[in-house]
C-alpha cells in the first residue's frame, strides 16, 4: 500500500509539474529523469518510506529586476539558494526516517503572484 501510495503521489505531482512546465516562459521543462532537476535525490534507496518535499517559493527579489521573467529557470541563484536553505532547515529531518525526494521547479516570481492576484484576486 506504502508503495502504491508513493507511486501515485510521484505521477501526480510529475503530471502537475509537467502540465506548468510546459505552459510557462522560462525556458527547457524540468527533465526529472536527470539529477540536476533535483536538489536531494536519495544515492540509494535505503528505508521503506519516502518524503517527496515540495520547497516554498524561493523566486523573491531576482523576480522584481528589470527584464526578470515571471517564472524562475532551473539554474536561478536565488531560487536554488532558497532551496537549499529550505532543505537544511526543514527537510533534513525527514532524512532520518525516509528517502528524501526533493525537485527544482521553476517558481512563479513574487512579482508576478503580486499580479495575477490583483488581476483575479483569491479565485
Amino acid at each position: 500500500m506504502k508503495k502504491v501510495f508513493a507511486l501515485t503521489m510521484i505521477a501526480v505531482m510529475a503530471f502537475t509539474m509537467t502540465a506548468f512546465a510546459a505552459t510557462d516562459s522560462a525556458g527547457n521543462a524540468p527533465d526529472y529523469s536527470q539529477k540536476a532537476s533535483w536538489c536531494r535525490i536519495p544515492a540509494a534507496i535505503t528505508k521503506d518510506v519516502d518524503t517527496f518535499y515540495i520547497n516554498s517559493t524561493a523566486y523573491i527579489m531576482d523576480s522584481f529586476k528589470e527584464g526578470a521573467p515571471d517564472y524562475a529557470p532551473l539554474d536561478n541563484a536565488e531560487m536554488r539558494s532558497g532551496f537549499e536553505e529550505e532543505y537544511l532547515a526543514h527537510a533534513t529531518v525527514y532524512e532520518d526516517s525516509t528517502n528524501v525526494f526533493m525537485p527544482y521547479y521553476r517558481q512563479s516570481g513574487l512579482r508576478y503572484a503580486g499580479e495575477v492576484h490583483k488581476k483575479i484576486g483569491d479565485a
